[in-house]
Order: structure tokens, then sequence, then C-alpha cells
């Protein structure tokens, strides 16, 4: 049964940082999620995605870094946000170049995926990635003016129960949850798209 929540519980996790990201009230969503939000139109700093190569992807990502207004660009938490396939390309990019020092890279916890970000060379910019994205869209700006919420007033915010019916031999799981997202100072924010 423990084993059973514990997987539950992770699904659950992916779904929320999912719609953190994904959700938009223009398409019926409950909340605008960070993609929603981090918009050109709200005021963030656009920049047109290219395809990311092994051999390319330094130099673009490095691109992009270099929209980041002077006004955020000494933050400590400046993030850039991107999908895994997106943060692999990058990866495979920094060990195939030759001029990275990558002696202190992986110090073997990033292979089981609890190390999952990499400090983009000669910046102040951690990239991660996030299943919240899947495509070639980029978000970068401060961590720290991103919100995300999950209503712990009453102790009914998140709610996880399992059971088995007997009668039909099987494990129910139910599980709900309050939650939404909003970011500080939009126009801090690079989006790539």
């Amino acid at each position: 049964e423990e084993m059973i929540l514990a997987d539950v519980s992770q699904k659950f996790a992916k779904q929320i940082e999912i719609a953190l990201w994904q959700e938009d009230t223009a398409t019926g969503g409950c909340f605008d999620g960070y993609m929603a939000t981090i918009t050109e139109a709200n005021g963030a700093t656009g920049v047109s995605a290219s395809g990311l190569t092994s051999d390319n992807a330094l130099d673009i990502v490095g691109e992009y870094i270099s929209n980041i207004g002077v006004d955020v660009s000494h933050r400590n938490d400046l993030v850039c946000w991107m999908s895994y396939s997106n943060y692999r390309t990058l990866l495979n990019a920094a060990r195939k170049s030759s001029q990275l020092n990558l002696f202190s890279f992986d110090a073997g916890t990033s292979t089981n995926g609890n190390d999952w970000k990499f400090i983009f060379p000669a910046s102040n910019v951690l990239c991660l990635p996030t299943i919240g994205i899947s495509g070639n869209e980029m978000y970068i700006g401060p961590s720290g003016y991103m919100l995300a919420g999950l209503n712990s007033v009453d102790q009914t915010a998140t709610d996880l129960k399992a059971f088995y019916d007997e009668s039909n031999d099987v494990v129910k799981i139910g599980a709900k949850a309050t939650f939404g997202s909003a970011v500080f100072s939009v126009e801090d924010f690079v989006v790539v798209s």
C-alpha cells in the first residue's frame, strides 16, 4: 500500500508541475500557468527559438541568456527553464566542447535524476529541465519572482486517499489539491518561443 501511494504521489506531483507551467484560462484552465503569464504580450522580452544541436546549443542558449535585463542580471537566482530534450542537448554540447572544464560536472547524483541542474558556463544562470515544457520554448529569469502556491489554510488542500474495494478486487485512489501560480515583474523575464 505504501509503495502504491508513493507511486501515485509522484504521478500527482508530475501533473501539478505540468499544470503550473501549461495551465491557461484562455483554453478553459482554472488559472494561468507560467507559460500563459510569461509572454511578450505581458512584457517579457521575446526571442525567436532556434533548433538546438550538440554543435550549436552553447552559442544559442548563450544568446538567449544575453537578453536578460540589466535590472536582474546580477541576481543569484537566475534560471533558464527548458524541456528535458533541450536540456540533454545542452549537456551534450557542453560535454562535446573542448573549451569547458567539466572535471567537477556530475558528481554521480545527476545520473539518477537527483541533481538535474547545470550552471551555464561563464554565467550566473542555472539551467533546469521541467516536464512542464515540452517544445523548444525556454523561460529565463529570477526564480524568486515565480510563485507556486498550495492552499494550506485548511487541512484539505492536498488529499490523497486509497482503499481496497473487495467486491471488485481493486485498489481505488483519489487525489485532490488546490494550487496555482503567479509571476512578479514579467518584464524581467526572457521568453524563447
